[in-house]
């Protein structure tokens, strides 16, 4: 049997541990006002890699409570790949310069990728699924 990975999720919103039904941000359940803590349970279950997203941003809120709250979460000590709100190539580096191992662009709303949903590598490359902080330039 093939190995594979498991990437538990966490929705952040305000700062907040969250989950909207069916992606409808008036239909909001929040579980949780520490970020960290779910990441340490995680880990703490065996997960390796965490998806965090960025509510706000990809809403056109104000993030400033969810970088404070993915920096709590790199603490952890696990892989992080992060998006919403990734719009522009000055926008990619913030999440990577603070550890995040992966992000992912909202392509229908970026000028960096066209339409759709995709994840590119830092380094220009044309691998197709992921922009990877080790060799981005930018952030070494």
């Amino acid at each position: 049997m093939k190995k594979f990975t498991i990437f538990p999720a966490i929705d952040l919103r305000a700062g907040k541990v969250v989950r909207l039904a069916q992606g409808d941000p008036s239909r909001q359940t929040t579980y949780g006002d520490d970020p960290r803590q779910q990441a340490e349970r995680f880990k703490t279950e065996g997960a390796e890699w965490l998806h965090v997203i960025n509510l706000s941003g990809a809403f056109n809120e104000d993030a400033q409570a969810n970088l404070k709250a993915l920096e709590s979460i790199l603490n952890v000590g696990l892989k992080v790949e992060f998006g919403g709100g990734i719009r522009d190539e000055e926008t990619i580096h913030i999440p990577l310069e603070m550890g995040v191992e992966r992000v992912f662009l909202a392509r229908s709303r970026s000028p960096v990728a066209g339409s759709g949903h995709k994840v590119v590598r830092a380094d220009g490359c044309q691998a197709r699924w992921r922009w990877d902080r080790r060799r981005c330039p930018q952030c070494g």
